[in-house]
């Protein structure tokens, strides 16, 4: 789970963030994030992208471990 809540984007940001999601592919079985509002909506959007993975959002921590926890 990300938590973007109150991050801040700039290239350098989206690159590590890229490298980090592509390093870990292998080991994660779904993806939340947390916070997406603005323009991390579409910093979450390029890194899907990049990835070729699907983040799926949630407002609040607790909705997205729950989630997380009931993934196959």
């Amino acid at each position: 789970m990300f938590d973007v809540t109150r991050a801040f984007y700039d290239t350098e940001v989206l690159v590590a963030l890229k490298d980090f999601t592509k390093h870990n592919e292998p080991y994660m079985k779904a993806s939340a994030v947390v916070g997406v509002t603005g323009i991390a909506a579409i910093a979450v959007m390029a890194e899907s992208q990049f990835s070729g993975r699907t983040f799926k959002t949630f407002d609040d921590r607790a909705a997205a471990m729950d989630w997380l926890v009931a993934q196959p």
